[in-house]
């Protein structure tokens, strides 16, 4: 069935410097296994690496990249999607930036928009860095390139072990030439694209090692808040290659990406925003960009988590771990406008816009905030850290949960409703907050509600769940029934088309997945029941499993066990953006 999603395409994989397209090497392979034969993955080989002749265009550096940039698109089809690593990315960039419109989607890996520090850019290397590998690489070409594989692993929990394959892969092609690698070297001093950087209008996922040292992870924060279509990816154990340390998660986010990709003819954002007729044609033609005829019946959904809500702190594990990183996305308490602009740049600048004043009151009065869909109050508190005069309302459907204490003890106005439709005044708040409610509802109403209760200039900050949440259970389901087992989680681009939709702007759309892992099947069930998420919807199974059916799924979940125990995996999708301050809704 043809819906708005992109079912194939060609991917292209560029290297970075100093090292082949081998560097793909597993991960290319594990690309293949996700995507299947409707996608061709095309290992790009830059000039004068892999015996590739060194023919570039000659002149100055930013000339000379410019020039590379170009070709490489040249000999691609138009909708390629560029997956570039390191300053593979940075060519990738530069390509979109020039022909937005050949660009199908942006792939950017361990990327920055500027390698070298700049008197405002710190999330970058010393000038002196590249200065020594100059030096160096005058005196001892391949003894420099091994130095710089090991540095590049440096901070991995696999360093050692990814090290030693690389530089055996490696072995295999022949040497770069010197005057191609000098070349490198120059673009990673001289190049700078972040005044380009918020014209890339194309779909862009950022993945990046959190154990970085080369191009640290604020440059891709910086880039996440500032791409007007982007996607964040942050891999905790890895340095510099995450494909290198987990090719198969690097291959499944790939997968999921490129599967939510508009196919050609559907909709376009444009100049950041959504036009509101693509939108409804988007939302027909995708049954998951909009997933309210999917969702259970509130009352049932009001009813379970009246149910858990005794329990509910006791396992909502996933749940505090998702606040506190939607929390991570505010300015800590008491930092005055200049303290919060150094902390922003000493973070690449990547969340500056997209925080609230960090001020305890605004020229209306006291800074008022909103908790949609409060649950037990412990996003409330998180609020209430950063800053302590705040007049909060915690808002839920579910009396249970506004009952729990943490509520009174923060003294946070509890108000019973529907956050799809909530009974306050236009322009009442400088906060929306939400965090993992809005998946249990119309993302599209929730939007507009929020959009509507937000004064001019108030910002918006939730979290929510994506498609590959329960990618185990769903994998472990396949081919023994015929029934869905977990919501109809909406992907992040929809989200995000819904935001605009509502008038929302400076939009900023990270992802990442958390897992926790349970030693039984039964005690990873009772701990998603115990917090109310076992409603369905439509679809789903009615009546219990037989015996058999039941073994089946179990067996098929086993497999998937790991050495910490039977995983459960969120697909957390965090979103931030403000309302225009010219806006009189």
């Amino acid at each position: 069935m043809k819906d708005g999603n992109r079912r194939g395409g060609e991917l292209a994989l560029i290297h970075g410097w100093g090292i082949g397209s081998a560097c793909w090497g597993a991960a290319a392979e594990a690309l293949q296994s996700a995507l299947g034969a409707d996608w061709r993955i095309r290992q790009i080989s830059l000039p004068g690496y892999d015996g590739n002749a060194d023919d570039n265009a000659e002149g100055n550096a930013d000339e000379s990249f410019a020039a590379c940039a170009a070709v490489l698109l040249a000999t691609l089809p138009d909708g390629v999607v560029l997956c570039g690593w390191s300053l593979g990315g940075l060519l990738a960039l530069q390509a979109a930036a020039t022909s937005p419109q050949r660009v199908g989607g942006l792939i950017l890996v361990g990327s920055t928009p500027c390698f070298t520090q700049r008197r405002d850019w710190n999330a970058a290397q010393a000038p002196a860095v590249l200065a020594a590998f100059h030096a160096a690489l005058a005196g001892d070409a391949p003894a420099t390139r091994k130095r710089f594989i090991a540095l590049l692993n440096q901070g991995d929990t696999q360093a050692r072990a990814l090290t030693r394959a690389l530089t055996t892969a490696q072995g295999d092609s022949a040497e770069p030439a010197p005057a191609a690698l000098a070349r490198g070297l120059d673009w990673l001093r001289d190049v700078d694209l972040r005044e380009r950087v918020p014209h890339i209008d194309v779909p862009t996922l950022l993945i990046h090692g959190e154990r970085d040292a080369l191009t640290p992870p604020a440059a891709g924060r910086f880039l996440a808040a500032t791409l007007p279509d982007a996607q964040f990816e942050s891999f905790s154990d890895a340095a510099h290659a995450p494909f290198l340390a987990d090719p198969q998660r690097f291959a499944a986010r790939i997968a999921a990406f490129l599967a939510a990709l508009p196919a050609s003819g559907s909709a376009k954002v444009r100049g950041g925003e959504l036009d509101s007729n693509e939108a409804a044609d988007t939302a027909s033609a995708n049954p998951l960009a909009n997933n309210a005829a999917a969702l259970p019946p509130k009352q049932r959904v009001r009813a379970a988590f009246e149910r858990a809500a005794t329990s509910y702190d006791a396992a909502a594990v996933v749940q505090r771990q998702v606040a506190d990183l939607l929390g991570a996305g505010l300015p800590p308490a008491g930092t005055g406008r200049a303290e919060e602009q150094s902390a922003a740049q000493a973070d690449a600048q990547s969340a500056a816009q997209h925080r609230p004043t960090t001020a305890s009151t605004t020229a209306s009065g006291p800074l008022r905030a909103i908790d949609a869909g409060c649950g037990t109050g412990y996003g409330g508190a998180i609020l209430r850290a950063r800053w302590p005069d705040l007049e909060l309302v915690a808002a839920d459907f579910a009396p249970a949960m506004l009952a729990h204490p943490t509520h009174a003890t923060g003294g946070a106005l509890r108000l019973a409703a529907d956050i799809e439709a909530l009974p306050c005044a236009d322009a009442s708040f400088d906060l929306y907050w939400s965090s993992l409610a809005i998946q249990w509802c119309d993302s599209a109403r929730v939007a507009r509600e929020a959009a509507r209760t937000l004064r001019p200039g108030g910002r918006l900050a939730l979290a929510t769940l994506g498609p590959n949440t329960f990618a185990e259970l769903r994998t472990a389901f396949a081919g023994v029934d015929r029934y869905r087992h977990t919501l109809a989680f909406a992907p992040p681009r929809a989200l995000a088309g819904h935001l605009r939709a509502a008038g929302f702007a400076d939009i900023r759309i990270e992802r990442q997945t958390l897992t926790l892992h349970y030693p039984e099947l039964r005690e990873l069930l009772a701990a998603v029941r115990e917090i109310g998420a076992n409603g369905v919807g439509a679809g789903a199974r009615r009546g219990l499993m037989s015996r058999s059916v039941w073994q089946a799924f179990a067996a098929a979940y086993e497999e998937q066990r790991q050495p910490q125990g039977l995983p459960a995996s969120y697909d957390v999708i965090l979103a931030y953006a403000s309302k225009p301050a010219a806006s009189a809704s």
